[in-house]
């Protein structure tokens, strides 16, 4: 084999092996919605989509703690000082980060 039939066979293997280019976000996006628009959680509430996710994020050992709008910032808090946080880094210029 020439070089340049070997380096054309490594650039092969190489591109076979490579991993595939991250898919346009936008295009990933409207997939996951007409995923869902198709599923069962087509026609549920926000509470019964909050539920099924609950159990998603709890079947792979996620702490989980849901809350209402006005009261998540003082959950958030007692749960950090249960836990001995003593700080925290957050942008204060964000909704969230003003709310804390």
């Amino acid at each position: 084999m020439n070089g340049m039939g070997t380096r054309e066979h490594i650039l092969g293997a190489l591109r076979a092996t490579a991993p595939a280019p991250a898919p346009d976000s936008r295009a990933l996006e409207s997939r996951i919605n007409q995923h869902h628009a198709r599923g069962a959680l087509r026609d549920a509430t926000l509470s019964q989509r909050a539920d099924v996710m609950e159990r998603v994020m709890t079947s792979v050992r996620t702490e989980v703690f849901r809350s209402d709008a006005a009261s998540w910032p003082g959950l958030l808090a007692a749960r950090l000082a249960q836990a001995g946080v003593q700080r925290l880094l957050l942008d204060s210029a964000t909704g969230e980060g003003a709310a804390l």
